[in-house]
């Protein structure tokens, strides 16, 4: 069934807003985790705040609505579809409706839509920002470095204009949304995360 494509993003728009670090951390822990340490909604900020089961099903919903917003354009639509359907959930995620649009850095979701899209890519950014991660200690960094890389792994293996430009797209986004971190890091001052 066709349900036409500005339907299609405004749907996945609406599925990257859900706030699954807020909504598991109310429900789970009674927590808000916008209110203690970095104020982030995402994996790594709900983990501090409340603990492990509330951040792994975060983690879990966040890649999912990125896997989900991705296959509803692709399979519904086409390929080209399934990139903007993607993005438009990055979007939703880190600029929700339903919080204002005070929303999350995106990685998880990002990871998500990849994973869906493009397999071996996204693993082999999930490679560098596990190696810039481990090696730092700075989960931020490993994203800011993984996602750099994003764009330069996409025009190696598709060489196609819009590829290119959906990888620059999440590529931005990721650095828009990590903006604080970068003065951290360039002052010295981010806290390791491990």
């Amino acid at each position: 069934m066709q349900i036409g494509i500005p339907l299609t993003l405004a749907i996945s728009y609406l599925i990257g807003s859900v706030p699954f670090g807020v909504i598991f951390s109310k429900t789970m822990k009674g927590k808000d985790p916008r209110l203690a340490g970095s104020r982030n909604i995402g994996f790594t900020n709900v983990l501090r705040v409340v603990g492990a089961g509330p951040a792994i099903l975060t983690l879990c919903g966040d890649v999912g609505k990125g896997a989900l917003a991705a296959y509803l354009g692709k399979y519904y639509q086409s390929p080209e579809v399934g990139e903007a359907s993607a993005l438009f959930a990055i979007l939703g995620h880190c600029y929700p409706i339903f919080l204002r649009l005070q929303g999350g850095k995106a990685v998880a979701t990002s990871f998500g839509a990849l994973a869906l899209l493009y397999p071996l890519e996204g693993v082999l950014t999930f490679a560098v920002w596990v190696a810039t991660v481990l090696w730092t200690r700075f989960v931020s960094l490993g994203a800011l470095v993984a996602f750099a890389f994003l764009p330069l792994i996409m025009a190696w293996f598709h060489p196609r204009w819009n590829t290119i430009l959906f990888s620059l797209a999440i590529a931005i986004l990721i650095y828009l949304r990590h903006r604080e971190n970068i003065s951290l890091l360039l002052s010295s001052k981010e806290k390791k995360s491990f």
